[in-house]
């Protein structure tokens, strides 16, 4: 098997966490990110006890500071996990958290992949991964600002997907 350097954002829990994982335990070199300091040791701690590991460092997707870190690494593959949600009605929720669903869910998302994509460019080599969700095809109440931000990553990743192809054979998109 082909070890590669994956990226993967958002791995405090969930598919994040659980993808880190799985893709150490197959031999691969893995450099989770969490959104906070204080989630750094404890996905060490939860790392060591299933006996890999990962490289583990704080990355907030939308911020500047955070995303340099990026600019020295060597990324075969970025799996785009981190995401925020928020609940409650659109007529209710204030416009402040809807934005905020969309810096982090959208454009932090596509502001990352832009930084990563240029190398991976440069080494005409990587795949991408976007990870969306059903709730971005199959809106569901209360969930209208996590719906659309899926939504419209989706459909940005569906572009970048049919321009690289038009540029490249060698560095892939994938929504999942």
């Amino acid at each position: 098997m082909n070890k590669k350097r994956i990226l993967i954002t958002g791995c405090r829990r969930g598919v994040g966490r659980d993808a880190a994982i799985k893709l150490a335990s197959l031999g691969h070199h893995v450099i989770a990110t969490v959104h906070r300091e204080e989630s750094v040791n404890e996905l060490k701690l939860y790392a060591k006890d299933k006996g890999v590991s990962l490289d583990i460092f704080k990355l907030d997707i939308i911020n500047t500071e955070d995303q340099k870190k990026l600019l020295n690494l060597d990324i075969d593959v970025l799996i785009n996990n981190a995401a925020v949600g928020e609940s409650g009605s659109l007529s209710e929720v204030p416009l402040s958290r809807i934005r905020r669903n969309f810096e982090t869910n959208l454009f932090g998302t596509l502001e990352l992949t832009q930084l990563v994509l240029k190398k991976m460019m440069k080494n005409d080599s990587g795949r991408i991964i976007f990870v969306s969700s059903i709730a971005g095809r199959l809106p569901m109440n209360f969930w209208g600002s996590y719906c659309m931000t899926k939504f419209s990553l989706s459909v940005a990743a569906e572009i970048l997907r049919q321009e690289l192809m038009m540029i490249t054979k060698t560095v892939h998109i994938s929504v999942v």
